[in-house]
C-alpha cells in the first residue's frame, strides 16, 4: 500500500475561518487556551471488503469511534480525553482546547463545563418507544479532478434514495418518509487529503441554515471518489447519535455500494456494528463479521439484510413488542418463529441471564423476501471463509445475537473445525458457558420450531458435525398437522384468582402462544410451554366464558377451546 498522503486543511470560507484555524494554526511553545462550545458527536467508520477477514480483530467497536466538536464555526476534531469519553453523544459542552494544534486533531485542555452531565449512553429499556418522524438528506458530491472515481449527481442520488428506501422499510413506521432534500458539487483538488470533519464543514456551507444536530432529523450525506479509499483507509464514516430514529447526522461515502450508506445512516441512528463471536479455541470478537444485517461491514456487492432482531428492540421499532416473545429464564419452552424479514408472527425470542445481565435475541434468517440479496442467502459463496484456520459457515438458519451497548454479537459454536453462525432443522446450540442451550425442531422458509432451554442445557445433545456434501438450503415447508385446545379453570370466590390452563395437543412438538378471552373480551397472551399456557384471572360473581385461542405456527395449524364457569 502507498504511504497515506498528509491530512491538509481545507479553506471554506469565513464560515468555518474558527474551525480551521484551531485545526491547523501554527505550533507554538506554550499552549494557547481558548474555550470553544459545541455538541459532542462521535464517529464511526466502516470497513469494505471482497476479501475475507484476514484475521483482524477487534474487542471493542466504540474504541475506534471519533471525536467531534459540533461548534457554531464548523466541526472540530478533538483529541479523546477520558472525562470526554463519559460524556454522552449530543451532549453540549465547552471545552478548552490548545489553538495552536496542529496535525488535524484538536488537543483538549480542560472541560469547562458538560450540560446534562448525568446523560449517559442510553440502552433499548431506557428509551421511549419510537415515534413516526420524517428524515432528510441533503448531498454534497466532491468533484476532484486528481483522482478517479468520481460519484456523480445522478449516481450519489441514486445511492441516497436506496438507502433511505431501506430504512423506511426496516424502521416499519418510526420514519414516516426519508427524503434527498438537495444535491449538491464541490469541486476540490486533491480531496483525498482533506478530513471528513473538513469536508463536512465544506458541505454544511453549501447549505446555509441547515442544521446536522444529532437531533436534526437532517442528514449530511458527502461522497468523495472512489480514489480516495486507500488514503482514508475506510468506505464510510458516520456520527453516531444517542437519539436513535430521531437523529440526524454527518456521513462520509467513499464506496458505491449502498450497504456501505444504509451503515452510516445506522450509526447516525445510534447503532454500532453487527460481530461475529468464535469459540475455541478462544473466544474471539470478529468486529463487522456478522453478515447479516445493515451493521455488517459491506462485502461485495451483496445487499444488507433486514434489521436484527436485537437492533429492534434497541430502537423500539413499531410492533416490536408484539413480534417478540420473552421467556423467562430457568424455564423450558418450545416457540414457534417467523422469519426475520415477516411483518406478523413472532419474529424473535428475547430472554435474559439474570447473573449477568446479557439479554440474548432468537431469530430465522430463512434468506427469502428482503434478505435474498444478502451474503448468507447466496448458496454458492457463503462458505468457506477462514478465520484463524477455522472455516465459518453463514447460511439460513436460526441465529443466536446478543446486545452489547449499541453493538450487537453474532454468537457462533464451534463443532469439529467449523464455525457454524446458524443452526438448521433438526440442528442444535449449546451456549460456550453452558447458560442456555436450542434445538431447531424444524425449519421452513416460512417459519421455525424451536425449543429453548434457559438456565442450562439439560436435553440439548451436543451439536454434530455436517456432512461435507450437506444441502445448506432450509427444507421445503412439511404439510401441516391439527391441534386441540382444552380449557380448564379451578373454582374460586368473587376476587379471587382463577387459574385457567389451556392444553394445546398435536402430532408434533407444540409451541407458540395461547390468547384468553372471558366473553368477548381479551385477558391476556401467554406462551404455550410443555403444551400448557396458564393464565390467572380475577373474575366478580357470576358465570364467565373462557375462549382459548392457539395461534398455531408453522407446522400446526390454529385451534380454539371454550369453557363456562360459575365464579361464587
Amino acid at each position: 500500500m502507498a504511504p497515506r498522503p498528509a491530512r491538509r486543511a481545507l479553506s471554506v470560507g469565513v464560515g468555518v475561518a474558527l474551525a480551521i484555524t484551531a485545526l491547523v494554526g501554527p505550533a507554538s511553545a506554550q499552549p494557547v487556551d481558548e474555550q470553544v462550545t459545541g455538541e459532542l458527536l462521535r464517529a464511526l467508520p466502516e470497513t469494505g471488503s471482497a476479501a475475507g477477514p484476514g484475521g483482524a480483530v477487534h474487542a471493542e467497536s466504540s474504541d475506534e469511534a471519533m471525536l467531534l466538536l459540533d461548534t457554531a464555526e464548523g466541526i472540530l476534531t478533538l483529541e479523546p480525553t477520558p472525562e470526554l469519553a463519559r460524556v454522552a453523544t449530543g451532549t453540549t459542552v465547552t471545552v478548552s482546547v490548545d489553538d495552536a494544534a496542529v496535525g488535524g486533531t484538536t488537543r483538549v485542555l480542560d472541560v469547562v463545563d458538560v450540560r446534562d452531565v448525568e446523560q449517559t449512553v442510553g440502552t433499548a429499556e431506557a428509551q421511549p418507544a419510537a415515534t413516526s418522524t420524517a428524515h432528510r438528506a441533503y448531498v454534497v458530491v466532491v468533484s476532484d479532478p486528481t483522482v478517479e472515481g468520481d460519484f456523480t449527481q445522478t449516481s450519489a442520488t441514486a445511492l441516497t434514495k436506496q438507502a433511505a428506501a431501506y430504512w423506511v422499510t426496516q424502521s416499519r413506521g418510526a420514519i414516516s418518509g426519508f427524503t434527498q432534500a438537495a444535491v449538491r458539487t464541490r469541486t476540490i483538488a486533491d480531496s483525498c487529503a482533506v478530513t471528513a470533519s473538513d469536508l463536512w464543514n465544506e458541505a454544511a456551507a453549501a447549505y446555509p441554515g441547515v442544521v446536522f444536530s444529532a437531533s436534526s432529523r437532517n442528514h449530511l450525506v458527502v461522497y468523495s471518489p472512489a480514489g480516495c479509499a486507500e488514503s482514508y483507509g475506510y468506505a464510510g464514516l458516520a456520527t453516531v447519535s444517542d437519539t436513535k430514529f430521531a437523529s440526524g447526522g454527518y456521513v462520509h461515502v467513499v464506496h458505491d455500494a449502498m450497504g456501505v450508506l444504509a451503515h452510516e445512516l445506522g450509526h447516525n441512528f445510534s447503532l454500532g456494528h453487527s460481530n461475529l463471536v468464535t469459540t475455541s479455541p478462544a473466544r474471539t470478537i470478529f468486529e463487522y463479521w456478522a453478515l447479516f444485517g445493515p451493521q455488517q461491514l459491506q462485502y461485495g456487492d451483496y445487499r444488507p439484510g433486514a434489521l436484527d432482531a436485537a437492533y429492534r428492540a434497541f430502537l423500539r421499532v413499531p410492533d416490536v413488542a408484539r413480534q417478540t416473545r420473552t421467556v423467562r429464564w430457568g424455564v423450558s419452552t418450545t416457540q414457534a418463529l417467523s422469519p426475520v424479514t415477516a411483518t406478523t408472527g413472532t419474529t424473535a425470542i428475547k430472554f435474559t441471564d439474570p447473573s449477568t445481565g446479557v439479554t440474548y435475541f432468537l431469530e430465522l434468517r430463512a434468506g427469502g423476501g428482503g434478505d435474498a440479496a444478502a451474503f448468507y442467502a447466496d448458496r454458492s459463496a457463503r462458505y468457506g471463509f477462514d478465520f484463524d484456520g477455522q472455516k465459518v459457515v453463514f447460511a439460513p438458519g436460526v441465529r443466536v445475537t446478543r446486545l452489547r451497548g449499541a453493538a450487537i454479537d453474532t454468537l457462533a459454536q464451534r463443532v469439529g473445525g467449523e464455525q457454524w453462525t446458524t443452526v438448521r432443522a433438526r440442528e442444535t446450540y449449546r451456549a460456550a458457558d453452558g447458560a442456555f442451550g436450542f434445538q431447531v425442531v424444524s425449519a421452513t422458509r416460512s417459519g421455525a420450531v424451536v425449543r429453548l432451554v434457559t438456565g442450562s442445557t439439560a436435553g440439548i445433545a451436543a451439536p454434530v458435525t455436517r456432512p461435507a456434501d450437506v444441502s445448506y438450503e432450509i427444507a421445503a415447508p412439511r404439510a401441516t398437522v391439527a391441534s386441540t385446545t382444552a380449557v380448564t379453570a379451578t373454582q374460586a370466590a368473587a376476587g379471587r384468582p382463577v387459574v385457567v390452563k389451556v392444553a394445546v395437543k398435536a402430532a408434533r412438538t407444540v409451541g407458540g402462544f395461547v390468547s384468553l378471552y372471558a366473553g368477548t373480551t381479551k385477558i391476556a397472551d401467554a406462551t404455550v410451554i410443555d403444551g400448557v399456557a396458564t393464565f390467572s384471572v380475577t373474575r366478580p360473581r357470576g358465570a364467565v366464558t373462557f375462549t382459548a385461542k392457539y395461534a398455531g405456527n408453522p407446522e400446526i395449524r390454529a385451534s380454539s377451546g371454550k369453557r363456562t364457569y360459575a365464579v361464587r
